[in-house]
Formats: C-alpha cells, sequence, structure tokens
C-alpha cells in the first residue's frame, strides 16, 4: 500500500489549512484584501439556475465596491522532488472547471507554494501551465506563494 501522506505533516487536510492561513494572512497584511473564509457560491451549467448546486472556494474578499477575488489554495508539490504529482493535476483540472463555472464577475486567483524540481528546471506550477495550457480557463491567475520570502508571484 502507498503513503502519500506528507513526510512530516499530521495530515494532508492540516497542511492543506495551514497553507490557506498563510494566504489568508499575506493577502491582509500585505495587499490589505480582508478576505472571508469557505464562502459558497452557486455553480453549473444547467440552464435551469434552480439547479445550480452550493460549492466552497477557500476564499474570497470581503470589499464590496471592488471587484470579488475567489483564491483557491492547493498546498501540492514535486513528489519526492521529481515525479510529478499526476493525482494532484487531476484536482487542479478540477479547480478550473469550477473556476470556468464562476460569474464573469470574479477575480480569480490560484495560489500554490514555490517548489522547484532541479531535474526538469522549472517550478510545479511552470509544468503545470505548459502541459494543461488548454485547460486553464480566461481570466484565471496563477500564483506561487515563496513561504522563504512571503512573497506572491504571478505566474500567469
Amino acid at each position: 500500500m502507498n503513503n502519500y501522506q506528507r513526510i512530516g505533516s499530521q495530515n494532508n487536510a492540516t497542511v492543506g489549512r495551514i497553507f490557506e492561513n498563510k494566504i489568508y494572512e499575506y493577502f491582509l497584511s500585505k495587499e490589505k484584501i480582508d478576505l472571508k473564509r469557505q464562502p459558497s457560491i452557486k455553480i453549473g451549467v444547467s440552464n435551469f439556475e434552480k439547479e445550480h448546486k452550493e460549492h466552497k472556494f477557500d476564499l474570497i474578499s470581503r470589499e464590496e465596491k471592488k471587484e470579488k477575488i475567489i483564491i483557491e489554495c492547493k498546498c501540492h508539490k514535486w513528489r519526492k522532488k521529481i515525479n510529478v504529482p499526476s493525482a494532484k493535476m487531476t484536482i487542479w483540472n478540477e479547480a478550473m472547471y469550477y473556476f470556468l463555472l464562476l460569474p464573469k464577475k470574479y477575480k480569480k486567483y490560484f495560489v500554490i507554494p514555490k517548489d522547484y524540481n532541479e531535474k526538469r528546471k522549472m517550478t510545479l506550477a511552470q509544468y503545470y501551465i505548459s502541459q494543461y495550457k488548454h485547460l486553464i480557463p480566461k481570466g484565471v491567475e496563477i500564483f506561487e506563494y515563496d513561504e522563504r520570502n512571503n512573497n506572491l508571484e504571478k505566474v500567469l
């Protein structure tokens, strides 16, 4: 049996929550954007809006006067620093689909940790964009969070 638990972590859900909290704090302190956690927004492809279902995103800006920002955080890294986390790429594709279903009025941010692969000479975000750009909806911005210097860098 394979154990895909991140080495040194309590569990993967905790790793994700910790990362989401870092992104929350980054936007609050550096960008001065107050965010709400786990907002539910009705989305769907049906012509019958009544049939749309609530989906929880990670973060949404509270400011009503500006364009709303939806942030989806994924704390995924290269497997053993060299292997592609293929199952995680599927999760990222799913996130892109949810972004596609959002109304156009939202700015859509996808935030992941900056994780460089020496063998491939690229970060995981760069790899994803090179392989799956055709699935990234127009208007989605992809950011890497560099924990060492508490910095967010736009990749796409």
